[in-house]
């Protein structure tokens, strides 16, 4: 009896430590990930012809005007598939990055909408080194 109270307690204190030790993992990915993800705000002040220019960016999806601002907006969507418990499962991410300037050319907004990951390679040319 205490032999089988003995592995019990064992075997209860082994999945704790593992149980532990996954949150620690996923809390340390979490930080990582946090560091490729990068801001857009290097775009502001920027002029609009470096965003056209630029590898990752180039023609927009939409432009368009409201008010004295104009508008550039690019598109992403990533589509995922795979099984889960005998059923297919299909999901589609969306990205949204709209980059707002005046009449001067200048960047003076980027807004992000879904799920946008930034890396360097979304940054200005002159920030990617950083």
């Amino acid at each position: 009896m205490k032999n089988k109270l003995f592995i019990l307690l064992l075997s209860v204190l082994i999945c704790s430590c593992e149980t532990v030790q996954d949150v620690t993992n996923t809390q340390s990915n979490k930080q990582e990930n946090k560091k490729t993800d990068f801001s857009l705000t290097p775009w502001v002040g920027k002029p609009v012809s470096d965003l056209l220019k630029h590898q990752k960016y180039g023609i927009p999806d939409s432009q368009k005007t409201v008010g004295e601002e104009n508008i550039v907006t690019y598109r992403q969507i990533f589509n995922a598939s795979g099984n889960l418990i005998d059923k297919n499962v299909n999901v589609n991410i969306f990205c949204r990055r709209s980059f707002v300037y005046k009449k001067d050319s200048i960047i003076t907004n980027v807004i992000e909408e879904g799920s946008c990951q930034n890396t360097k390679d979304y940054l200005p040319l002159e920030d990617t080194n950083k």
